[in-house]
């Protein structure tokens, strides 16, 4: 029987862990000396030169470059070394079914730390030469599609970009590229606007765009012309000739005409400048857009030169001289002041008041004058002062008659308002026509 400690037993027991722990160490080694891939390049080429979008290479390169870093990102060298035909053959018929429109015609693999991936394309059939863009926007006025087709420059050459050169086959998983690309256009280009994507594939491949709006779209439009200086008579032809231009707007996003405030601005003063009796008369002209589902139009006319308005007045709830008719026409003789002739005729008993008179712009809300009526040979001084938008106060003070008139005014409408008269005698209410 052998026990441990005999001398030469000891011996070969220790000679042989020497040996285990040589040959342990050597297989450690060479574990931790293998090298194993850490980055992976892919360098993508297509036969005879073909033209091909960048995004479409970038996507191509992408889905390799996912399928390569599941199947080789570290694995040891060595390894793909030794069966570097198969790795291929795997990529070759991987990459065939994914890139639908395209042969692999070639797959080299190059191994290393950073593993070279070469791969060669070659389209099934014909490609494409020409896109033709059709951009349909219904019910929409040809000149406001031009603007749309303005916003939208650069449109084609993104449609092309992304699709000349292509296989005719490879349009259907294209098109989620395109249309990425085109809601971003639409984004930074036509906010107020979306679309519908249809792709007619072939060697000359047709794009159609269905544009319909978003948010809020013009229902109505309303026209105000407002004038301090000139009658309404004279905006007649005028209104409606801008009354069918508003309604051309109908159906437009309202967040559009309030970008392309400038433009629609314009088109009304266009239209003002061709009416046949203003081409005759030096305005002021303002215009002032609110676009919202009813959009507000406010168009300032006024004169540097004149003063001219025409009332109609019939008082409810007085008896004598009810109703009249007043025509001013006055003359800037420098700016805020004006000399004026002033004649009254009262229908109930077909009489005449002429008056001249001075009034003087205090400030853009009142107004300070002085009248003489030259048929009654008595002067009166009067202010005006507007309260408001819609709201305006008169006061007059009649020196032969030490007559104090008090007039409270609210405009229903740019031809109709309404006042509320009071005087030392009385108090009535008056409606105004402003022609």
């Amino acid at each position: 029987m052998y026990l441990l400690g005999d001398e030469s037993i000891k011996t070969k027991v220790i000679i042989l862990c020497m040996i285990f722990i040589s040959l342990l160490n050597n297989v450690m080694a060479s574990a931790q000396n293998e090298q194993h891939v850490d980055e992976i390049t892919i360098r993508l080429r297509f036969s005879d030169e073909l033209r091909v979008p960048e995004e479409i290479r970038k996507r191509i390169t992408a889905s390799t470059l996912t399928i390569a870093n599941n199947v080789l990102q570290g694995q040891p060298i060595g390894k793909i070394r030794e069966q570097k035909e198969s790795y291929e053959n795997l990529f070759h018929e991987v990459l065939g079914r994914i890139l639908i429109g395209y042969y692999v015609k070639d797959v080299g693999i190059m191994e290393g730390t950073t593993t070279v991936i070469d791969l060669e394309l070659s389209p099934w059939q014909d490609s494409i030469k020409s896109v033709d863009l059709i951009i349909e926007n219904d019910n929409v006025p040809e000149k406001y599609q031009n603007l749309i087709k303005k916003d939208l420059s650069g449109v084609q050459e993104l449609v092309e970009n992304l699709l000349l050169g292509l296989p005719v086959d490879s349009v259907y998983w294209a098109g989620s590229i395109l249309k990425t690309a085109l809601s971003d256009h639409f984004y930074n280009k036509l906010p107020e606007y979306d679309y519908s994507l249809d792709i007619s594939e072939g060697g000359k491949t047709v794009v159609k765009l269905h544009l319909y709006p978003k948010g809020q779209t013009i229902k109505d439009s309303v026209l105000s012309i407002k004038s301090n200086t000139v009658p309404n008579i004279a905006f007649l032809n005028l209104r409606n000739h801008l009354e069918g231009y508003l309604e051309t707007l109908n159906g437009l996003p309202v967040d559009f005409i309030n970008r392309h405030k400038d433009f629609f601005g314009e088109e009304i003063m266009d239209i003002v400048q061709k009416d046949d009796l203003l081409k005759k008369i030096d305005l002021r002209k303002t215009v002032n857009i609110t676009p919202q589902p009813r959009t507000q139009i406010e168009l300032f006319l006024d004169s540097d030169k004149y003063n001219l308005s025409i009332e109609g007045r019939l008082d409810l709830g007085r008896r004598q001289d009810n109703t009249s008719f007043l025509l001013h026409a006055g003359k800037f003789i420098a700016p805020k002041q004006e000399i004026f002739l002033e004649s009254e005729f009262v229908t109930n008993n077909v009489k005449w008041d002429c008056a001249y008179g001075f009034q003087y712009e205090f400030t853009d809300k009142t107004l300070l004058g002085y009248k003489y009526n030259q048929t009654n040979s008595d002067g009166k001084v009067f202010v005006k002062q507007v309260l408001g938008e819609k709201f305006s106060l008169r006061t007059e003070h009649d020196f032969k008659n030490q007559l104090n008139e008090f007039g409270l005014r609210y405009k229903l409408h740019d031809f109709i308002s309404l006042e509320y008269v009071k005087n030392n005698d009385d108090n009535w209410l008056r409606l105004v026509g402003n022609f």
